[in-house]
């Protein structure tokens, strides 16, 4: 008889789960101090001397760790059998855990807050640091946790990597990666022996599941007839290891099971995190990079350094940027900000423009400046540039963050000793 999804039901909506569980993993993802070192090393012994024992005192009570702590017993989880050994021997029973949403958390956390400072009044709940008073740099030679922690947390640094991306948020993604993880467990109820391999999709299902400790046990145990465990430690990649035969082995195994291939789009392995390889943005950059909009009032200007000759016009142009169209190459279109003409005695006193316009850097961060002369009469006259100008609109619109605007006054240098002063908001 063939394998239908609908057959297997799970104690609890994974996919709902799965979408808490990525945001918790972001959260910690931008937690740079969580990601190993000493703070990870004394999240271990606040979650093992003070979370564990107060969460079983509690054990009726749906608690939330404060992050530091919530991070390694997130790792702790993702070995089932060690979790349940090692919670045996830290405090005589299994302690339960459910991932929640982000409000449920904050409400939760809450209640763990009051509860910790009633069983621990001289220690923080939050983190204070990687160095406290309390911290017992002797804590790994009698620790009761024999799963490797300060590795578990190395792993899952790598593991948001690999799902980190929209796609995983995505709902037909995610439902169509649930159907999977239901092909997996019964790929492994088939091949007991088999160390089956997941592609992404179906190990962040899985993942979210053994989150859920109670839930977990009684699903697998109903479905498989024992406790499914986890060992994301396999992670060799070279020819012939474990984890490259065991891989192989599971793609034949699924294509001959459900006639599909077993390698899914957006759900392979990505590489390692490019750590250390790339160009840190810091914060400046970022804000060169991002295109930015406002709109602008220039209230006058002046043009400054034109020689008093009565009989020359002048014309200043300012104008810009606004985008382009393409037929079949780039072309940019330009609008005109304002357009002023008049003698040297009308240019060289303030001019009052109150021009508007919406400045958009996607397209362009200048401002173009241009003076013209005209000499001559009519038809025979004689127009020729004497002098330009770019006005940078990113340094002034830079200053715009706080969204309250900024009055702006400069001079900008057109050549052969003439420039421009003008005043904007």
């Amino acid at each position: 008889m063939a394998f239908s999804p609908g057959d297997m039901s799970f104690s609890l909506d994974l996919r709902q789960a799965s979408l808490y569980h990525l945001d918790f993993l972001q959260t910690v993802d931008k937690k740079i101090e969580l990601h190993g070192g000493q703070a990870v090393e004394y999240a271990i012994q606040r979650y093992e001397k003070l979370w564990l024992p107060l969460a079983a005192k509690y054990s009726d009570r749906v608690l939330v760790a404060p992050l530091d702590i919530e991070w390694v017993w997130h790792c702790h989880l993702l070995n089932p059998l060690a979790y349940e050994k090692d919670c045996q021997r830290v405090v005589g029973t299994v302690v339960d855990h459910r991932i929640l949403d982000r409000e449920r958390r904050k409400q939760s956390l809450q209640e763990s807050r009051v509860l910790w400072r009633r069983e621990y009044p001289s220690v923080p709940f939050e983190a204070d640091g990687p160095i406290s008073p309390w911290f017992d740099s002797e804590f790994a030679s009698v620790t009761k946790i024999s799963y490797n922690l300060i590795a578990a947390v190395a792993r899952q640094k790598i593991f948001y990597y690999q799902v980190s991306l929209p796609h995983y948020r995505d709902e037909k993604f995610l439902n169509q990666a649930l159907v999977r993880y239901k092909r997996f467990l019964h790929l492994k109820k088939k091949h007991p022996h088999v160390f089956i391999v997941p592609c992404y999709d179906i190990d962040l299902i899985w993942h979210t599941h053994m989150l859920h400790p109670f839930s977990y046990r009684h699903d697998t145990v109903s479905i498989l007839s024992y406790l499914f465990n986890h060992d994301d430690s396999v992670n060799d990649r070279r020819a012939g290891s474990k984890l490259t035969v065991s891989d192989a082995r599971t793609r034949h195994l699924w294509k001959k099971t459900f006639n599909e291939p077993f390698a899914q789009s957006g759900a392979m392995f990505r590489g390692e995190p490019p750590a250390g390889k790339l160009f840190h943005m810091d914060a400046a950059d970022f804000a060169a990079l991002v295109t930015k909009q406002t709109t602008v009032l220039l209230e006058s200007a002046r043009v400054v350094g034109l020689p008093e000759q009565s009989q020359v016009q002048y014309k200043l142009k300012l104008w810009y940027n606004t985008g382009y169209q393409n037929f079949n190459r780039a072309l940019y279109v330009s609008d005109s900000i304002a357009t002023v003409r008049g003698s040297p005695r009308h240019m060289t006193n303030d001019i009052r423009l109150n021009a508007n316009f919406t400045f958009d850097t996607k397209y362009n961060d200048v401002v173009m400046v241009d003076l013209l002369q005209k000499s001559g009469r009519f038809c025979l006259g004689v127009t020729e540039e004497i002098g330009s100008a770019r006005l940078r609109m990113l340094d002034k619109i830079q200053a715009l963050g706080n969204g309250r605007g900024v009055t702006m006054q400069d001079y900008v240098d057109m050549g052969d000793g003439v420039g421009l002063s003008y005043s904007g908001v």
